[in-house]
């Protein structure tokens, strides 16, 4: 489930079900993809994150409102080299 915003990103590769109210329409096995809105009034019902960073800082209109560091338990931690960054790194969280 992605924001409209954000569907293109996967054209071609995956087939997404977009639309404005994608976090409050999600169930429990859905994954979101989220890059534009604000994702605290929905805390208590993720149940996993999986948070990309680049080793780059980058300017940015929107910042994450989750202290997810502090509220959700880090499992793995994977570094790899993207097309576009020598290194990405992927956590994943659970609640």
């Amino acid at each position: 489930r992605v924001a409209p915003y954000s569907a293109s990103l996967f054209s071609g590769t995956l087939t997404v079900n977009a639309s404005d109210d994608f976090l409050s329409g999600a169930s429990d096995a859905d994954y979101c993809f989220v890059e534009n809105v604000h994702l605290f009034d929905y805390k208590n019902d993720i149940e996993e994150l999986i948070v990309y960073k680049w080793n780059r800082d980058y300017p940015a209109d929107l910042y994450f409102d989750i202290d997810y560091a502090k509220e959700y338990q880090l499992r793995n931690s994977t570094d790899f080299v993207g097309t576009s960054h020598d290194k990405i790194t992927k956590e994943v969280y659970s609640a």
